[in-house]
């Protein structure tokens, strides 16, 4: 009931079809699947790293696995993780389901297919794996952002148009504009640094 969904006329469109919903880690990013499958009756689940959990502290790790667990609960059908197999990915998407994948991941030691993209009017490398799951399946991917307001202390769940992946950087640097557009006055809303991790890897 502390979700508002802006647009979603853009997805309900698809809602027998599916597609990718690529999000950043910004507001209370996981909420966002559970109101489209509450509010939009959509078949959803995510993508989230298993593989950076090996890197922090086990106080964190912990914290994230009971996340993850209590998702679980929530979505269609629980999360898939970096280390399982794509074809669990591609399946689900070939079933006519929704896949949230984050763009701004990296994974350590691991061969990250990054592309570079301006964003909050700085040069960042981020995941291509949203806009190259969409076009390996056929899918459409819309942008979606959640933004909490303190003020009416409610969150609002923008969905943007579909768009078709017909080339990975320019789809990408789409997603991200309009994007952009919604978090460039909240930053505050990010998990983490969304620049600096990003940056200097030429």
């Amino acid at each position: 009931m502390k979700v508002r969904i802006v647009g979603h006329e853009n997805i309900l469109q698809f809602k027998e079809h599916g597609g990718i919903l690529g999000f950043l880690h910004f507001g209370s990013f996981f909420l966002s699947g559970i109101a489209l499958i509450e509010k939009l009756g959509l078949n959803y689940t995510a993508i989230a790293s298993s593989h950076n959990l090996n890197y922090v502290s086990k106080t964190e790790s912990d914290f994230w696995h009971n996340i993850y667990s209590k998702i679980n609960t929530y979505y269609t059908r629980p999360l898939i993780f970096t280390h399982d197999n794509i074809y669990d990915s591609l399946k689900w998407l070939k079933s006519n389901n929704f896949l949230g994948v984050a763009f701004d991941v990296i994974e350590e030691g691991k061969n990250n297919k990054l592309i570079p993209v301006n964003f909050l009017r700085e040069r960042v490398y981020f995941q291509s794996s949203p806009v190259r799951l969409a076009r390996i399946t056929g899918r459409p991917i819309f942008p979606m952002t959640i933004r909490f307001s303190p003020i009416y202390r409610k969150h609002y769940l923008f969905v943007g148009k579909p768009h078709t992946v017909i080339n990975d950087l320019d789809t990408t640097q789409k997603v991200l504009s309009e994007m952009e557009n919604i978090v460039k006055f909240h930053r505050y809303q990010f998990f983490h640094d969304i620049h600096r991790p990003f940056q200097n890897l030429d």
